[in-house]
């Protein structure tokens, strides 16, 4: 019978990793960071018997210790093109910022590309015996994932962080999924009901207007990926007069 360890992630903003073992075979699911200081990463795991590591998007709660799994695997990544271009580069951000303070160096950043067998949505993947890879579009950011593992006949969806609303950036989450026996998913903001999101740019909108004509500037701290390209565009399209640039 197939086991699932949660490696991190539990009632905490960080450390994904899911750990999927049937007899003496394994497979990864994200190896996330949790920026404490010094950094925490999820339980290690034996790394000998991995079939293959999966990302499910390139956000570093869930990528940041990936390097770390590739250096003691011979493990092949999986991910979408998107996903693996843009981890590399959070990769790299993250092992400067830290001033080397993680478990990981500049050669293993460059795994994620050396390793990465780039799988495209819907398409279905051997991962070695006995476990079948499927990703489906997860809405969150470019490249993001839910992933499929199929095993022994039962499947395993890993939702990783999804959007199911169409964004700027983004068409929503695959929805209409095939059927599963196990849903693991993200809960983040499971406990809140959000606005409509075009109320929610129009607000947004407003107020950079109404600050700019003040005499101010609008200084709006976000995500680098995913959520900054999603305000610039959202900007960009406004009603905002181009004497004000962005």
């Amino acid at each position: 019978m197939a086991q699932l360890t949660f490696l991190g992630s539990c009632r905490e903003v960080g450390r994904s990793g899911f750990y999927l073992e049937e007899k003496k075979e394994s497979v990864l699911v994200d190896y996330g960071v949790k920026f404490t200081n010094p950094p925490s990463f999820p339980d290690m795991i034996p790394t000998d018997d991995l079939q293959g590591v999966v990302i499910t998007h390139a956000h570093l709660d869930h990528s940041g210790g990936i390097p770390k799994i590739l250096r003691e695997s011979d493990a092949s990544l999986f991910c979408t093109p998107a996903t693996r271009d843009l981890s590399q580069l959070l990769l790299r951000d993250m092992l400067k910022i830290s001033q080397g303070n993680v478990p990981f160096d500049s050669k293993d950043i460059a795994l994620v590309r050396r390793n990465c067998q780039a799988t495209a949505y819907e398409e279905t993947t051997p991962l070695g015996n006995p476990f079948e890879l499927t990703l489906f579009n997860a809405g969150h950011i470019p490249g993001s994932s839910m992933v499929s593992i199929r095993v022994n006949g039962k499947r395993v969806l890993f939702t990783g962080d999804f959007n199911a609303i169409e964004s700027q950036l983004n068409p929503g989450a695959r929805k209409n999924l095939p059927k599963h026996d196990v849903v693991v998913t993200e809960s983040t903001y499971a406990q809140r009901i959000n606005p409509p999101r075009e109320k929610t740019e129009e607000g947004l909108v407003d107020t950079v207007l109404e600050t700019l004509e003040r005499g101010g500037s609008a200084l709006i701290p976000a995500f680098g990926v995913g959520r900054s390209q999603e305000i610039m565009i959202i900007l960009e399209q406004s009603n905002i007069p181009r004497k004000y640039p962005i």
